[in-house]
């Protein structure tokens, strides 16, 4: 790529808009010419015109009267209305006093009215003409440099590339956006600036839209500016057709996208964080949207509940629940969604292979920054062995129940000291020492 010239900021602002008003001086110059210097022009005018008058009408032979009729054309295409109709005036009132004192080449009347009809009928309409010309001229100027200041206080870049592929016209956010001047860059390459434009598919694209193909283009691409920074830009362009049909250039908008693509960055760096870490925990974790639709599960909930991708999205994933929890564990969610609130509860996972697992899920409602749910984020806990150590624990106590109502309660008490500390050594190896009591059950005691 090749490397402009580099300049400051400042000189860069400054060279642009001396640039633009020395481009609309020159727009607008001519239009302007009468307001500027009207007076000095008048004065002017007016005294070309005496003298010439003067000299036509201060001798008897005729030629010389031809170059009244060229005078008032040169005042009604310089001067406008106005002023043409004071030369009108002056060049008639020379011709009459001349003949009135028998010194002008036209000393008839009805041909002297002849003349001065000509040269009214002759001057005064293109006078019109030219003031009309003139106004819109000067509205064109006015309206060309309301929409270069409107381009140039737009976010996005305008621009438009001629057919060999240079820029041709580009606002004040080119050089904010790429750092590079208007100056410098104007007639150079697009593939100069636009780095995508390098590869091959792309600039097939570019190329086939330069000669004439029809619609509209989107690409990204990356800039690199002059103080090393680097942009993300998206590119959109269409080819751009004269009267007739014929392709001209591109014409289109830069958009920069740069702090976006940073966010998306990062997001995407968060999101396979998550991922990862969710992975590799030993809990099932799940999150969904604000409709309780999961968008995301790890691989512990996929071995719990059996499911392969492809089954648990949306709301698939109650197809494990167990049938004998169905209609409480669904009913239970359904109310947590409704109610914004915190989700909790205990079930049976059965797995595609006949296996039941249970487990303690909990969740709770992501909120944004104005407070409102956009999503539940949860983890379910294996539990199966606990309830199993449950279930354990239930049986034997109604065995020891059993035995202790067959002795009718006569047994000693050293051996019924013993038994229970056995019983209760083999407890905790279930269980652990941490074992959890089943809910609402008491140890039964002579």
């Amino acid at each position: 790529m090749a490397k402009p010239t580099e300049t400051t900021g400042g000189e860069h602002a400054k060279g642009t808009e001396a640039a633009a008003a020395d481009t609309r001086r020159g727009a607008t110059g001519w239009a302007r010419l009468p307001r500027i210097e009207g007076r000095c022009l008048t004065v002017l005018l007016m005294a070309i015109t005496v003298l010439a008058a003067s000299a036509i009408f201060a001798q008897s032979v005729l030629p010389p009267i031809c170059l009244a009729t060229p005078l008032a054309v040169l005042v009604a295409l310089t001067g406008g209305l106005r002023r043409t109709l004071a030369t009108v005036a002056i060049i008639a009132g020379a011709a009459f006093l001349a003949a009135r004192l028998d010194l002008g080449p036209i000393t008839d009347a009805p041909m002297l009215m002849a003349f001065c009809a000509v040269l009214a009928a002759t001057a005064l309409p293109l006078a019109g003409w030219a003031d009309c010309a003139r106004r819109d001229r000067t509205a064109l100027a006015i309206a060309r440099d309301e929409s270069q200041r409107l381009r140039d206080t737009i976010d996005e870049v305008i621009f438009e590339i001629d057919r060999a592929g240079r820029w041709s016209s580009l606002n004040a956010a080119w050089e904010r956006i790429t750092g590079f001047s208007s100056g410098e860059s104007l007639g150079r390459p697009v593939e100069d600036f636009l780095e995508a434009l390098e590869c091959d598919a792309e600039r097939e694209k570019f190329s086939r839209l330069i000669r004439g193909e029809r619609g509209l283009v989107t690409s990204l691409h990356t800039i690199r500016r002059p103080d090393g920074d680097t942009r993300h830009v998206e590119v959109r362009m269409r080819g751009a057709f004269d009267l007739h049909g014929r392709p001209v250039g591109l014409v289109g908008h830069i958009r920069d996208i740069t702090q976006a693509a940073r966010y998306r960055h990062a997001l995407d760096d968060a999101e396979r964080r998550f991922s990862t870490l969710a992975n590799a925990a030993p809990v099932g974790i799940w999150r969904t949207n604000a409709r309780g639709d999961t968008l995301f599960v790890n691989h512990a909930f996929k071995q719990m509940t059996g499911l392969r991708d492809g089954q648990w999205e949306g709301s698939h994933w109650i197809t494990a629940i167990h049938p004998d929890d169905f209609e409480r564990v669904v009913a239970m969610w359904k109310a947590a969604l409704k109610a914004e609130a915190a989700f909790r509860a205990e079930w049976r996972w059965r797995r595609p292979d006949g296996a039941v697992v249970w487990v303690a899920t909990s969740g709770a409602p992501q909120l944004d920054e104005d407070g409102r749910v956009t999503g539940y984020i949860g983890m379910n806990v294996d539990i199966t062995e606990q309830r199993g150590a449950e279930a354990q624990l239930a049986e034997n106590e109604h065995r020891m129940r059993a035995v202790f109502e067959r002795t009718g309660g006569a047994a000693d008490p050293a051996a019924d000291q013993a038994q229970w500390d056995g019983l209760a050594t083999q407890l905790r190896q279930m269980t652990g020492p941490h074992g959890r009591r089943p809910a609402g059950r008491k140890m039964w005691a002579a």
